[in-house]
């Protein structure tokens, strides 16, 4: 393989776990990074310890990409993250036709903007 075809596998890998992160969240209200691992079967640790750091990291991408929320709780250690609410301001910031990821992991297109 070259380095361009590695890069490559590397990046398809990455947008699959994004997808496949985003439709698990689209069926609950809400999951801690350790419930998503388990669920998806990718429990990682690093010599014992630093557990779950993958989908920490995948879900961090996600956030950035406003896509996903993290959500924490006063009386829980562990926040929860679930997918991020569309709102009137999010879908008015975009383009005139615009991809909209709803709750449930469905994508609807939205003509016009809100007035």
């Amino acid at each position: 393989m070259t380095g361009e075809e590695i890069k490559k596998l590397a990046s398809d890998a990455l947008k699959q776990m994004e997808e496949a992160i985003l439709a698990l969240l689209g069926k609950y209200e809400g999951l801690t990074n350790s419930e998503i691992a388990e669920k998806l079967n990718l429990h990682s640790s690093h010599e014992g310890g630093q557990r779950d750091y993958l989908t920490y990291s995948v879900l961090g991408i996600l956030m950035d990409k406003k896509k996903v929320e993290k959500i924490k709780y006063h009386n829980s250690r562990n926040p929860v993250y679930r997918l991020k609410k569309v709102t009137k301001v999010d879908v008015e910031k975009k383009d005139l036709k615009t991809d909209v990821l709803l709750n449930n992991g469905c994508k609807r297109i939205i003509i016009g903007k809100f007035k």
